[in-house]
């Protein structure tokens, strides 16, 4: 079982970085500081900056935030980046007939 905790926490922490790396790069891409972000998407400032760093675990909602803010479409800035990293993307079981 502790096992499986760390590798979950590596998982997670890959997840996080990758997160982060990703909201940064489209943040400076479009030449937008973490305060406007924070501004558009009514996150606080400090946060966006966590969420960047890949210290803070965002909700779906913050996401949804933020991809607003910066104009794009949640789906369309994770499907093509989960892809191509390492991460095991989540399974759902096999329903019983």
């Amino acid at each position: 079982m502790l096992y499986f905790a760390l590798v979950k926490s590596k998982v997670n922490k890959k997840l996080l970085k990758a997160i982060g790396k990703r909201v940064r790069e489209i943040r400076e891409n479009q030449g937008i500081s973490q305060a406007q972000l924070a501004f558009e998407s009514g996150i606080h400032r400090d946060q966006v900056g966590r969420i960047e760093l890949g210290k803070q675990n965002p909700t779906i909602s913050t996401l949804d935030a933020i991809a607003d803010a910066l104009n794009v479409q949640l789906k369309s800035w994770w499907v093509r980046r989960i892809r191509r990293t390492s991460l095991p993307l989540p399974c759902l079981p096999d329903r019983q007939a």
